[in-house]
């Protein structure tokens, strides 16, 4: 290095290193977003002593990954289909439908689509309306449970179809014969829980169950209509 090399140097900042671009070739996505990310990283190259805010050192780091962003067609692609979502959604709500819930009777799923106005087969989720009537059959005079609310969708799984007999001989529940679930007495609140009586299920009835042992369905509040019936629920998440 000589003399006018040297002098040429002086006052210069740190060098950036150039984000290149991702070859097309690179097909293993999870791959490229380790090598890319580590790109990124050694990309962004402040001097705090020259930017003397935080206002600019943070433009900096806002200017590299912008950048990154531009240079990355599938992140782009992926952030344009997030925007178009909720259009989408609003599309297709005439035949489908988000069902967001949290229940410990259902802890593998919390996210689900809603067919809607499609009849459910046996051993198939549904979701329906909860109407209070039926909360009205299984809340004792005075005591009511404060975890359940009337006219809310709840998703069950359809056990018991139209012509199927219904059996209750002790605490378990028996269809056509078999036992499909057992009462528990009571709920976590201490108020007592008392089984429907069994009889057979007449036309436009259904009866709904999950495997969760203190799952509140027809088991307590019996059959439920299909005129209450919104679609077969699919868990997503």
């Amino acid at each position: 290095m000589n003399w006018r090399h040297s002098i040429a140097c002086v006052g210069r900042g740190p060098r950036r290193r150039r984000i290149r671009k991702p070859s097309i070739f690179c097909w293993r996505w999870k791959s490229c977003i380790r090598v890319h990310r580590r790109k990124i990283v050694r990309s962004v190259v402040v001097d705090t002593a020259q930017s003397g805010t935080w206002r600019e050192y943070f433009n900096e780091v806002q200017r590299g990954v912008w950048q990154w962003f531009l240079v990355h067609r599938r992140i782009r692609a992926l952030l344009v289909g997030l925007a178009a979502l909720p259009v989408l959604v609003a599309a297709v709500s005439p035949w489908w439908q988000l069902y967001l819930r949290d229940s410990a009777s259902w802890p593998h799923h919390v996210l689900f689509a809603v067919h809607k106005g499609v009849m459910p087969e046996r051993g198939e989720l549904v979701a329906f309306q909860l109407r209070q009537s039926y909360l009205d059959r299984v809340e004792p005079t005075g005591r009511p449970r404060p975890q359940l609310r009337g006219d809310t969708a709840w998703v069950k799984r359809v056990m018991g179809m139209p012509g199927d007999r219904v059996d209750v001989v002790g605490d378990d529940v028996l269809i056509n014969g078999q036992v499909v679930a057992q009462g528990i007495g009571q709920d976590r609140f201490g108020v007592p829980l008392e089984l429907a009586r069994g009889r057979v299920l007449q036309a436009g009835e259904y009866y709904t169950l999950l495997p969760h042992p203190r799952s509140m369905d027809s088991r307590y509040y019996g059959a439920v209509s299909q005129a209450d019936f919104i679609g077969v629920a699919i868990p997503l998440l």
